[in-house]
């Protein structure tokens, strides 16, 4: 993929689907439970995300991909740019795999590092919609 506009919309689109498939919380049916999911699709999820929470969601894609664009085009070489995207919510969230994982050696390492800066942030289903904690 050579565009970056058309790289930099695979990369945000497979951030978001993997941020509401692995990282959405149902807050309905307990609050207390921040590790459960939802029993809906990703493609469901996405549906229900408010606009506050996809502005979110774009805005630190977007940030990451402008502050990481040299690793990963150079990631780029090996793994298409939507799962990079996945990476980035696997990485930023925590969950034992991600950038470091891939194959990519110091690259994966930094980009790894780069996403924990965004840790922390999930997403919650509550009253039938997707919001940003």
């Amino acid at each position: 993929m050579n565009d970056s506009r058309e790289a930099r919309h695979a990369f945000i689109d497979g951030y978001i689907d993997s941020m509401v498939g692995v990282n959405t919380f149902d807050a309905d049916s307990d609050p207390d439970a921040s590790d459960f999911r939802p029993a809906a699709s990703p493609a469901e999820l996405r549906g229900l995300l408010t606009w506050d929470a996809l502005k979110e969601l774009v805005r630190d894609a977007t940030g990451f991909v402008a502050a990481q664009h040299a690793d990963l085009t150079r990631a780029a070489e090996q793994r298409e740019w939507a799962d990079l995207g996945h990476d980035f919510a696997l990485s930023r969230a925590g969950h034992g795999t991600g950038f470091w994982d891939r194959g990519l050696g110091d690259v994966g390492d930094r980009l790894h590092r780069a996403a924990k800066v965004y840790s922390g942030d999930g997403l919650y289903l509550t009253g039938g919609r997707v919001h940003a904690c």
